[in-house]
């Protein structure tokens, strides 16, 4: 009897120990259980605040791409006004030129003469800051793409108005014509054709500029049976016009639409 309830006893001890050893290795996996829950929670928590910085992060970029737009927005107004009150500037002055050259009232030919090449320098000049400006404008757009890095649509987009604008411009740049048949002289044809002659003023109006390789001080004659019977001295040159004055023969005789050589 004593032997069955020492058995007992140990079987009882034994039966004690494995339930301890099974809550503690319960309670292990439920701790671990817990520490890996409060791992997972730790790491949405991280994943959560850096979505919430890189979210702060984008709304302040966002807001300087405004800003820097609404600058891009402030220079083009100011370039578009700026260019316009050029162009009104540069049209007022051609038909100042224009008026003068057409002229018959008797006034002094060579004052006549001066005021007209003065307006037609000044009208070259205002020519150089619209396409400076111009020049400055594109530029600046370029640098502002290129901190911005837009998408390829956007980037095209700018460029294409870019483009627009330029071919805007260089239109309005064309000065207005001064007689029928202005333009840089026909395509295919040498030397320069004749677009007005003013006995007044004692000039030749040509239909080609220095975009031609017009310049001032060069000389264009005719010549007739192998012999130079006509030559001009250019005393102005525009970009796609320009005066000369006659230095041989007869300003009667030159005819509008005939055609010069180089010297």
């Amino acid at each position: 009897m004593k032997k069955i309830a020492h058995k007992r006893w140990q079987f009882g001890i034994s039966a004690t120990r494995v339930c301890v050893l099974l809550f503690f290795l319960g309670a292990l996996a439920s701790a671990a259980e817990g520490l890996a829950a409060a791992k997972t929670a730790a790491a949405e928590s991280m994943t959560s605040k850096e979505a919430e910085q890189r979210i702060v992060e984008l709304e302040l970029e966002l807001s300087r791409v405004r800003e820097e737009l609404s600058r891009q927005r402030a220079q083009y107004a100011a370039f578009y006004e700026r260019s316009h009150a050029v162009l009104e500037r540069m049209r007022e002055l051609e038909l100042r030129s224009a008026h003068l050259l057409q002229r018959k009232d008797g006034e002094d030919a060579a004052a006549l003469a001066n005021q007209a090449l003065s307006a037609l320098r000044e009208l070259g000049v205002r020519q150089l800051e619209v396409e400076q400006s111009l020049g400055d404008f594109e530029r600046y757009i370029e640098t502002m793409l290129d901190v911005m890095q837009p998408s390829d649509a956007v980037r095209r987009e700018v460029s294409e108005r870019i483009s627009a604008l330029r071919g805007v411009v260089e239109r309005s740049l064309n000065p207005l014509s001064l007689v029928a048949g202005r333009g840089g002289g026909k395509s295919g044809m040498s030397g320069c054709g004749v677009l007005a002659v003013h006995d007044e003023l004692q000039l030749v109006i040509l239909d080609r500029g220095f975009l031609s390789g017009v310049r001032t001080g060069s000389e264009w004659w005719q010549a007739r049976d192998g012999k130079v019977t006509m030559k001009l001295r250019v005393v102005d040159a525009r970009p796609e016009i320009s005066a000369a004055v006659l230095v041989q023969g007869s300003l009667a005789e030159i005819a509008v639409g005939s055609r010069f050589q180089a010297e």
